[in-house]
């Protein structure tokens, strides 16, 4: 049943009620169309949360946006829209980011076919398509069965932390050729310049504590790696080995397209992870024998060894 318009409306308003336009008697026969105005665009359900769509997310990154349509293209992983996570950072955050050069990574645990997304699966899934396009291995391991990533856990069961992430699109500036307790500070700064340290984080990388653990080094270098891998500042900062091994192949983009670019290709990424021995993981020399893990003890030092600044948005 229609609702009956009300019988006590004021003659001056003209109000839309359903199927009823009340207008005034002196007009009636004269109006024959009202216009209602246009509805305002209604926000994705990210921004009405208070945060970023993927979207806007991309046009203010542009060619550092490694969403969606990069996973599709690089690893065959299609996400429904209700899978993409949200970005919780607002614009004003995300342009002063891509202001510092950093770039925005959405990555995933979990490969298209099912597998975890190893080091391992990774390579295993790049091969053909490496050597289709006639730009070599994309894992050095995996053309070398003797090398010690084949055996080790790092290799074949630690996944990329799924989600989006805001990291540097290079090494850190000053943090090639020092030790990883000297890349930690740097770290730590680093991160508590842009606001991102908590109190209980500053202190358990304190100069202080950093220097205990230079001394323990000498001791027991082991006992040195479990603190300062398990360290908030590397945990939340530093990249996973198997992160490494995700991002450079994203970023590189499809092998036989246009475009596609290698990093680190002289230089290595110093992780938060651990070998099966004990030693810390540097992964990099992206070039045509494949991305290379290497394992090191904390006070090792060369010039072509830093670390990126990443973190979980």
């Amino acid at each position: 049943m229609t609702e009956k318009p009300p019988q006590n409306v004021a003659e001056s308003e003209i109000t839309q009620m359903g199927e009823y336009f009340l207008v005034p008697r002196e007009l009636a026969g004269k109006i024959t169309k009202v216009e209602t105005p246009e509805p305002l665009p209604r926000p994705s359900r990210p921004e009405r949360k208070g945060g970023v769509s993927p979207e806007k997310a991309k046009e203010i990154f542009k060619d550092k946006y490694f969403g969606p349509e990069r996973l599709k293209e690089v690893y065959g992983v299609t996400l429904k829209t209700k899978d993409i996570p949200p970005i919780t950072l607002s614009k004003k955050e995300l342009r002063e980011a891509e202001s510092r050069g950093e770039r925005l990574v959405l990555r995933v645990a979990t490969l298209e076919n099912g597998q975890p997304a190893t080091a391992k699966n990774i390579g295993a899934l790049l091969k053909d398509k490496y050597a289709k396009a006639g730009k070599g291995e994309p894992v050095y391991a995996l053309a070398h069965s003797e090398h010690w990533e084949n055996n080790d856990p790092v290799f074949t069961d630690e996944v990329p932390r799924a989600g989006w992430v805001l990291e540097s699109a290079d090494l850190l500036p000053g943090s090639k050729g020092e030790n990883y307790i000297s890349q930690t500070k740097l770290l730590r700064d680093h991160a508590e310049s842009l606001g991102l340290l908590t109190p209980s984080d500053k202190a358990e990388a304190s100069d202080a504590e950093l220097e205990k653990l230079t001394t323990l080094m000498a001791k027991d270098w082991k006992a040195a790696v479990e603190r300062l891998s398990t360290m908030a500042v590397n945990r939340k900062f530093r990249r996973r080995s198997s992160e490494v091994y995700y991002d450079l192949f994203l970023t590189a983009g499809d092998p036989a397209l246009p475009g596609f670019v290698r990093e680190l290709e002289q230089t290595r990424d110093w992780t938060s992870s651990r070998a099966a021995g004990g030693d810390l993981v540097l992964v990099g020399y992206f070039g045509a024998k494949g991305v290379l893990g290497r394992r090191w003890i904390p006070d090792d030092a060369y010039g072509y060894v830093g670390v990126s600044f990443s973190r979980s948005v």
